[in-house]
């Protein structure tokens, strides 16, 4: 049996191999494509179908803000944002990130909040999915929390910064 596209177009990237069995390549477009195969078997007889393949092609997706900062004992909220899809967005954990630290709870939104009593400073690797579902590599997301200064520290700051005018 030999096939052949009779008419309209394969995805750009793609072709029939030799045999017309198979399709191949790298699509690079995306888009719903429509085409006829015709397939001639060894007697001549023809037979034609109609497909439809549905590509999609992911973008690279990265953190729009890629760390956040605060104090200990003093609640923090960051939401997350990505771009080089097609948002709505989704954020995970990926499974091979350090857990998020105790006092913060992460949601699919893209929030992290919460609060620490100690300084930490630890990297989490965060899946973006976008909305036809692509997922990206994980990537680095920085959560800083460092230690309150106390009051005699702050009035030490004040004092310097007097002295210093």
């Amino acid at each position: 049996i030999v096939a052949s596209v009779s008419s309209g177009l394969l995805p750009t990237g793609t072709s029939l191999n030799a045999a017309g069995d198979t399709l191949q390549g790298t699509p690079s477009e995306a888009g719903v494509f429509t085409f006829s195969l015709s397939a001639t078997d060894s007697r001549s007889c023809v037979s034609n179908g109609v497909t439809s393949l549905s590509v999609r092609v992911c973008g690279t997706m990265a953190l729009v803000n890629s760390s956040a900062s605060g104090f200990a004992v003093t609640p923090l909220a960051v939401l997350i944002s990505a771009a080089g899809s097609v948002g709505p967005y989704s954020f995970a954990l990926d499974s091979t990130s350090p857990v998020v630290p105790s006092g913060f709870v992460m949601a699919a939104d893209g929030s992290i909040s919460g609060q620490s009593p100690v300084s930490l400073n630890t990297t989490l690797l965060i899946t973006v999915t976008d909305s036809i579902g692509c997922v990206s590599a994980p990537l680095p997301f920085e959560l800083a929390v460092v230690a309150t200064p106390s009051l005699d520290t702050a009035k030490d700051i004040v004092n310097q910064l007097e002295n210093a005018t």
